[in-house]
């Protein structure tokens, strides 16, 4: 008995992070229950191969990639133990999991092991074994749609957008149905994530479409009853706000991106924190961008709030993620430079630029190598602007 309240008091844990934060401290509190369980029953010991699995995949601290691979890890060696004991039922879930975990790794030019955790994820989505079983459902096309997502977001596949929104639509619902709403929530939000994403949609389409699925997923998330979920959309329609590209917006977006950021504690949930502050220090920038009596001062604030919250990111954040990270401190430290008159700061934005591009280019990123390139471009106006030279 005693073991398996440790397999259930660790799995708690996991489950309370998007609901009441404290992301660090309840995954290494679930890691150390998981620690603690006797090793001598081979199904309990599966079931905390897929918990550290979970948990390693979610954990905040430490070199992401590093934490992906032992996620993916822990659950191979569950999928081996269910397999050699013939557990068929317990095999799609954890192939699900599996898939998520492989989707998540940086993939290279060949797109592996993107691709492969895709095949897993179709493959489970397709069970038989899921397709009464609503929740495990909801996270195989969850997972889905997130190796869509990666297709659109690190290579530009435009192919992968109508399968990955669809998925995530349909995870949305099965999340409902089984009543579990912030994951419903999560997941409108990545529809939400992949309009912002495709480059073939324009700004304010791509804002416009986004704020549709951000609002299902407003009304699923309450700051009272899910404050982190709740933050993490606003983030999100700050960031849709500010692509509709009018000064109007690019306030509003600056106003939902400080609710959001004023609600993760920097210690206890770092990413998270991290997150909505990116959303402020791109909100800011954009806003900065329109003139007006404040537009210096955003632009500063933008300027302190990205010294503070970009190394967080980039310790927490894959190799694609920090490129895409890259290029959008690149636009608030030329956005800054401008206003403040700071060549300086342009030439910071100009080096991050030119150490970024030979990486996206090395593993094929086509998305990443054009918001890099137009970033570029940008910077070539501003240095002819403030009548600087590039950087050596």
């Amino acid at each position: 008995m005693r073991a398996v309240w440790l397999h259930d008091a660790a799995e708690a844990n996991l489950i309370a992070v998007p609901v009441a934060g404290d992301r660090s401290g309840r995954v290494a509190a679930c890691l150390r229950l998981l620690d603690a369980a006797p090793a001598d029953e081979p199904l309990l010991v599966a079931r905390g191969h897929v918990t550290a699995g979970r948990a390693w995949g979610m954990r905040p601290d430490g070199d992401r990639t590093e934490n992906l691979e032992r996620s993916a890890a822990r659950y191979e060696a569950a999928l081996a133990t269910y397999t050699a004991l013939r557990v068929v039922g317990r095999m799609p879930t954890v192939e699900t999991y599996l898939g998520g975990a492989l989707i998540t790794l940086p993939p290279g030019r060949d797109r592996q092991p993107l691709l492969c955790g895709l095949a897993m994820l179709e493959a489970a989505v397709s069970s038989p074994a899921l397709q009464e079983r609503p929740q495990p459902l909801a996270v195989a096309c969850a997972g889905l749609g997130e190796a869509h997502y990666a297709l659109l977001r690190w290579f530009g596949d435009v192919s992968s957008f109508e399968p990955g929104v669809a998925a995530f639509k349909r995870s949305a619902a099965l999340f409902e149905r089984v009543g579990q709403v912030t994951g419903a929530a999560h997941f409108h939000q990545f529809a939400a994530r992949s309009y912002l994403a495709h480059p073939g949609l324009g700004d304010g389409e791509a804002g416009r479409q986004a704020r549709v699925s951000l609002r299902r997923a407003k009304a699923l998330a309450t700051r009272h009853g899910a404050p982190i979920r709740w933050s993490s959309v606003r983030a999100d329609l700050a960031d849709a706000h500010r692509r509709l590209g009018t000064r109007r917006d690019a306030d509003r977006a600056v106003e939902l991106a400080r609710e959001a950021f004023a609600v993760p504690d920097r210690h206890s949930d770092p990413k998270d924190w991290a997150l909505c502050g990116r959303s402020l220090m791109s909100a800011l920038a954009a806003r900065a961008e329109h003139g007006g009596r404040q537009a210096a001062a955003q632009a500063r604030e933008a300027r302190d709030l990205l010294r503070e919250v970009v190394p967080v990111l980039a310790r927490l954040h894959t190799l694609p993620e920090r490129l895409e990270l890259d290029a959008e401190v690149a636009r608030v430290l030329r956005v800054a430079a401008m206003l403040l008159g700071d060549p300086a700061l342009l030439a910071e934005a100009e080096l991050v630029l030119m150490a970024a591009r030979p990486r996206a280019d090395e593993r094929g990123y086509a998305r990443l190598l054009g918001l890099l390139d137009a970033e570029d471009g940008r910077c070539a106006e501003a240095r002819a602007a403030l009548g600087v030279d590039r950087p050596a």
